[in-house]
């Protein structure tokens, strides 16, 4: 289905389940210590949100490429490529961009009642279909960044550069509530 900087996905049927999902595997080459655990914690994490604008996590199995995340299978794009077609097209109406933005507003605030952040929170990580916008892969990278070996460069706390917060960038603790 997709390729991102640290994996792949793919569509499979779960035969116990009888429902299609998403298969999420962490590239070998990209793999790093701590991602088996960090994998773990996003599933602990994605499994305390219940909202149809939260991508669903069902299940963490082995394998002999690594462990597999598997998902919800959402029939939609990215809102990076959504954005990009649109622009296309002319760009959004003010409505298309409110139900949008509402919608992952919506999923945003569930995932923070829950007391938990993001963590990288980018166009790659929504989805949108053809009736709601879902946020995906919340906690993994913060996770990731947490628990293993640092690359040069790196952001400090995870998370991609041009979408972080400045709480972010400046290594400071982000919370979801605020006092």
């Amino acid at each position: 289905l997709g390729k991102g900087g640290m994996g792949e996905v793919f569509s499979a049927y779960d035969r116990s389940t009888q429902q299609a999902v998403a298969l999420k595997i962490v590239r070998e080459e990209s793999r790093m210590p701590g991602d088996d655990e960090a994998l773990r914690h996003e599933l602990l994490l994605a499994r305390s949100v219940g909202h149809p604008n939260v991508c669903r996590v069902h299940d963490l199995a082995p394998s002999p490429w690594g462990p597999i995340l598997v998902m919800e299978l959402i029939d939609g794009v990215t809102l990076h490529t959504h954005i990009r077609r649109q622009k296309s097209k002319g760009g959004y109406t003010a409505d298309e961009f409110r139900s949008i933005a509402s919608e992952a507003a919506a999923g945003l605030a569930a995932i923070h009642a829950q007391g938990l952040v993001h963590g990288d929170l980018k166009p790659g990580n929504i989805m949108v279909t053809a009736d709601r916008a879902i946020i995906l892969d919340f906690g993994f990278a913060r996770e990731r960044a947490r628990v293993s070996a640092r690359r040069p460069g790196a952001p400090p706390h995870g998370g991609t550069l041009h979408y972080m917060s400045p709480e972010q960038i400046a290594g400071t603790r982000v919370d979801a509530r605020s006092d």
